[in-house]
């Protein structure tokens, strides 16, 4: 069977497409051609002594049970997705995944990466191939070597570079990059440390991530055998104390070309730092510098201190900038539009460097682009103002309940804490290896580490994130905000009276500590819990059962409908048995899950209510039990989240303990999902 025979499959037995001309409006195909699908998969069945796919007058598909049981054991490893791209997303995710794909992709490939159909996905390659042209290169196809893309190497790296730093602004585009990669993102982090140390530099939040998925994008290239031997970058940067050490760092394995030390050595040099610098500079640029910071002091009338200090510091800011133009490496998120807040007049600073740098566009024979003139300002601005550029505390997320709840740990640590880089979420194993390269590391469990830990629950109250926020920015510095509390208090109790003092100091307290970060999207696109809790997926039992038994129950109606596989059950049994597990959530629910590859063949989460109490290996009374069945790890977080919050609410989960039909439940998760 081919790749259209393998779709054509997982659209009956996953999806329960149940009609020939749904089937054919859903994959845009003609009728002949579901038929020669179908021919083939039949084929296949008499091959092995099963029988065949048959379709009535009406075209309705009838697949005999041992028939279906050998299909969903061939389609199987096959993940199922529920994401949602746009089409400039889409066509970024096809140009990343063409030039790191190591086996020859088709059209079937593409709409299978992305979930879209057929005509979709012929319109975004198109997108694609538009694209690419602006960089000389080009998007070809050939029967014998699927869809590939020709030109430059070196152009090919730029827009990698380029393609990384845009897919990094997307809700879930570190998951994305690993998952197109297929590399640890654990090795990476560790190696982009270890140079960083080497060149005794520390890079900005942004740019830190930037080298860490862009390293990993380039190594997947690198394995997917396209990259040939011939030399692409001709500039010589060899004979730099850097380029030694880059050269004897990096894996021998991650390298294709003997450019790739090159070109990786350059995406170091010209990343953007907040302290520190790259120990080379010349006389030229030196004496340029001095002009535009003499040129500056004249247009704004005011003097800068310590001003030989100052030139050499912006002579290290300006040597990577060019760099980064002259290679097509442009800053696309700098992360000036958070700083320049703590920064008085920026725009006068705009509109003055403007004017002092076109002795160095000159030279350059390139305008700057807007975000490097605005990066300039800062410098400018913050010398000033005499405030340095916030240097972030990098952490880790280690979580033992397996991937949904680690990532949901990742997604909502984020929005919790702007004022820390978020660099990955991992298993105790992973960071154990890694432990060194992180400052601070929130985890559900202890860990030997000399980063400072936090200890916490998967899903948290909202006192729970308050107490956790006030605790973290007390210890890393980010002010006092219980004397800002009490100051606030003191104010508003000498101008009026206060009728509920406890509830006041409360929401101010919550405003003062909340995250402000603007660039956490909230994911109100994602399908919420009633798209993955049928009534169909709901149970109840009023029988005293083995903990192992009530999975089985609760995970059955799953089974029934080819959503999970006998391996599902095995590995939630095998994961929940462990004391440290801690799939639940609050007191009276369990959330068993495993990886997609564990026998997830689909979207959907069963729903077991039991009467009486289910005594699990680690002593949790369990009530509810909520098989989370998803192909993906990030279009599920809104409906997770909504039961986390269900999960959290005594009333609710009263309400539904109580439940005696599914009407019920399903009218209980409605409410409380409105709320």
């Amino acid at each position: 069977m081919d790749d259209r025979e393998t779709v054509v499959l997982k659209q009956i037995i996953h999806f329960q497409v149940s009609k020939s001309f749904e089937l054919e409006r859903k994959l845009n195909l003609t009728p002949r051609q579901l038929s020669y699908s179908l021919k083939k998969i039949n084929i296949e069945l008499k091959r092995n002594n099963l029988s065949s796919i048959t379709r009535s007058n009406s075209g309705q598909f009838f697949i005999p049970n041992e028939s279906k049981n050998f299909l969903e054991k061939q389609i199987q490893n096959i993940p199922d997705t529920n994401r949602y791209f746009n089409e400039d997303q889409r066509m970024y995710l096809i140009i990343l995944y063409l030039l790191t794909s190591g086996e020859i992709v088709s059209l079937v490939h593409i709409y299978e990466f992305l979930n879209v159909s057929k005509t979709t996905a012929t319109s975004d390659l198109k997108n694609a191939k538009r694209y690419l042209k602006k960089y000389n290169l080009e998007l070809i196809y050939s029967r014998k070597d699927g869809y590939r893309i020709n030109g430059s190497e070196l152009k090919i790296k730029q827009i990698i570079n380029e393609l990384v730093a845009i897919i990094l602004r997307f809700e879930d585009g570190m998951e994305l990059i690993v998952e197109i990669s297929d590399i640890s993102v654990g090795s990476i982090i560790h190696y982009t440390h270890k140079i960083e140390q080497h060149l005794n530099i520390t890079y900005s939040d942004q740019s830190f991530n930037q080298l860490v998925y862009s390293l990993m994008i380039l190594i997947a290239r690198n394995r997917s055998c396209q990259v040939s031997k011939e030399s692409y970058f001709k500039t010589d940067i060899r004979d730099t104390s850097e380029y030694d050490f880059i050269s004897n760092v990096i894996p021998e394995k991650w390298i294709a070309n003997k450019d790739d030390y090159k070109w990786i050595l350059l995406l170091f040099i010209s990343a953007n730092t907040v302290e520190g610098q790259i120990q080379y500079q010349n006389s030229d640029l030196l004496k340029m510098v001095h002009d535009m910071v003499q040129q500056f002091e004249s247009l704004t009338y005011v003097e800068i201190k310590n001003k030989s200090d100052f030139e050499k510091r912006l002579v290290a800011h300006i040597q990577p900038m060019i760099l980064r133009i002259r290679y097509g490496l442009h800053l696309k998120d700098s992360g000036i539009k958070s700083a320049v807040k703590n920064v008085k007049n920026h725009q006068m600073f705009v509109d003055t460097v403007r004017q002092i740098v076109k002795p160095l566009e000159k030279k350059l024979n390139s305008a700057l682009p807007k975000d490097e003139i605005e990066l300039l300002s800062f410098y400018f601005g913050s010398e000033l103002e005499n405030w340095k550029p916030e240097e972030k505390k990098r952490a880790a997320v280690v979580c033992s309940n397996g991937v949904i709840v680690s990532r949901l740990m990742f997604k909502k640590l984020r929005e919790m804490f702007p004022e820390i880089s978020f660099v990955s979420a991992s298993s105790v194993r992973e960071f154990q290896k890694f432990k060194n390269d992180f400052d601070v590391v929130f985890t559900t469990v202890h860990l030997k580490t000399d980063a400072r830990q936090y200890i916490i629950h998967p899903i948290m109250t909202t006192d729970e994130s308050l107490n956790l926020r006030y605790r973290v920015l007390r210890d890393i510095s980010f002010g006092n905000s219980e004397e800002m509390l009490d100051g606030l208090m003191n104010i508003i109790s000498r101008h009026g009276q206060i009728d509920d003092e406890v509830r006041l100091r409360k929401e101010i307290q919550l405003f003062l500590l909340r995250g402000q970060d603007d660039e956490v999207k909230e994911t109100e696109y994602l399908p919420d819990l009633l798209a993955y809790v049928k009534p169909e997926f709901i149970n109840f039992t009023d029988q005293k059962l083995l903990w192992t038994e009530a999975l089985e129950l609760a995970t059955r109606p799953l089974m029934k409908k080819g959503i999970v596989t006998d391996k599902f059950l095995k590995q939630i049994i095998k994961e929940s048995s462990s004391m440290s597990n801690y799939s639940y959530f609050g007191k009276n629910m369990a959330i068993p899950h495993t990886t997609p590859d564990m026998g997830v063949n689909g979207n959907a989460f069963g729903f077991l209510i039991s009467k009486e109490p289910i005594k699990f290996p680690n002593n949790a009374d369990v009530h509810i039990i909520v098989p989370l069945a998803v192909g993906d790890t990030t279009s599920h977080f809104k409906a997770v989240e909504q039961l986390a919050n269900i999960a959290a609410n005594a009333k609710a989960m009263k309400t539904l303990i109580n439940a005696d039909s599914r009407n019920k439940v399903i009218n209980e998760i409605k409410r409380r999902i409105k709320e």
